[in-house]
């Protein structure tokens, strides 16, 4: 008796909003060791991944978004994608940051104001809960057409973390309140957006449940949506548009497209705005 098996693929996506206007002119030889084995034990990478030099080596972008809340007596974070980690891999927050606390009493009608690079925002709270003007100081930012420009908020427990869009720009912040019941403090007592102390070194990476072990507990929260990775990029070369396999091949040399006039965002397994602004000639476009 004859058995037969086969292997189902993902079918590749196109990236590319438009067939024309897409210019591969990088070339890199990326090794095999910076990718991790998944469940197949194969060395898997989907399309729409970014390449660049970081450590003097071509390799995957070691970055990726935080998809489950860590908090600071773990040492394990959740994030997508993971296969790009390797061991000894120094991981932080990718944008400069900082942490708004609120806190006491909260009455309808009480205001915080958070002021960014000068431009100040004024939330009044709706109800008598401090989780809802958490909530509702989150959504203010983002929905507010100057600040969603600069920077963008997420939430952890009674904090609001603000992080600057473009990944380097260190924004001046201030806080206030109308009522004395509320507290409202910036960690550290900070007046500007700063890049945070490292969060850990990678020990081991399991990509099969996007769970990256650390050699200790993490430094800091890091709240889900948080954008985390190894520092030490020197460019960015460009978007691999194909899926590749990188288990039989111990380096494979690709070309990354750094010219388009259209890139999908919402097919790519992962996009900050530092990696938009060092790559001014790729267009990137929200839409199916």
């Amino acid at each position: 008796m004859v058995y037969l098996s086969h292997k189902k693929y993902t079918q590749e996506k196109n990236i590319f909003l438009y067939p024309n206007n897409n210019e591969a002119n990088r070339n890199a030889a990326i090794n095999n060791d910076t990718i991790q084995l998944n469940a197949d034990a194969k060395r898997f990478v989907p399309e729409g991944m970014f390449v660049c030099l970081a450590g003097g080596e071509a390799r995957y972008l070691p970055r990726a978004t935080v998809s489950t809340a860590t908090a600071t007596n773990a040492a394990t974070v959740v994030c997508t994608p993971s296969q790009i980690f390797k061991t000894s891999d120094v991981l932080y927050v990718v944008e400069p940051y900082a942490t708004v606390t609120l806190g006491g009493t909260v009455a309808v009608n009480d205001i915080v104001t958070i002021t960014v690079d000068g431009y100040a925002l004024a939330v009044t709270a709706t109800t008598t809960v401090l989780a809802d003007l958490v909530t509702l100081v989150k959504n203010s930012i983002n929905a507010d057409n100057v600040l969603n420009q600069k920077v963008f908020a997420l939430t952890a427990g009674s904090d609001v973390y603000i992080f600057a869009k473009d990944g380097v720009s260190t924004y001046s912040i201030a806080v206030a309140e109308t009522s004395a019941a509320v507290t409202i403090a910036i960690g550290g007592s900070a007046t500007a957006l700063g890049f945070g102390a490292a969060l850990g070194t990678v020990a081991s990476v399991n990509v099969t449940t996007n769970t990256v072990t650390l050699s200790g507990n993490a430094a800091a929260v890091v709240p889900v949506g948080t954008h985390i990775g190894v520092r030490t990029i020197s460019e960015v070369l460009g978007v691999d548009a194909h899926q590749r396999d990188y288990t039989d091949a111990e380096t494979q040399t690709i070309g990354v497209y750094d010219i388009s006039s259209g890139v999908r965002e919402n097919f790519l397994p992962y996009i900050d705005g530092d990696i938009k602004r060092r790559l001014p000639r790729i267009t990137f476009i929200t839409k199916a």
